[in-house]
């Protein structure tokens, strides 16, 4: 007849086998990333393209603005302001994804940055456009 007590101290020998298997065995050292992982490397370039996309989207928002201000009323609006501040935090989101270690920045959320960069080179004309 066991007791409650007795059954919750010793364990099942799989169990014991099991817990000093995994205690004695070491992994074998890894260097570098393993082989089905994504890579990263990709989306850097895709994010260095993106800093160009940026730079002509620079140069559209400032002939828009320009426009605006010679032909329109003589001021940029709050959108001309809004675009180009989403130029200015594309810019950080390219920089951001393509500089940043592997560590620090995994691959979904480095996907998630280079996206917003892209949105936000064609978000900043339209929003000039609309000023």
């Amino acid at each position: 007849m066991t007791t409650t007590a007795q059954t919750a101290e010793t364990p099942e020998p799989a169990e014991a086998t099991r817990t000093a298997a995994t205690t004695w065995t070491a992994e074998p050292a890894h260097d570098g990333p393993t082989p089905t992982a994504p890579s990263s490397r990709n989306l850097r370039w895709l994010a260095l393209a993106g800093l160009l996309a940026l730079f002509v989207s620079l140069v559209l928002t400032a002939v828009a603005v320009l426009n605006d201000a010679i032909n329109g009323d003589g001021s940029g609006g709050p959108l001309a302001s809004a675009a180009f501040w989403a130029l200015g935090l594309g810019t950080t989101a390219g920089v951001v994804a393509a500089a940043a270690p592997r560590v620090a920045l995994p691959h979904r959320a480095r996907t998630g940055v280079v996206i917003a960069e892209y949105a936000l080179a064609v978000l900043a004309p339209v929003l000039a456009l609309l000023d």
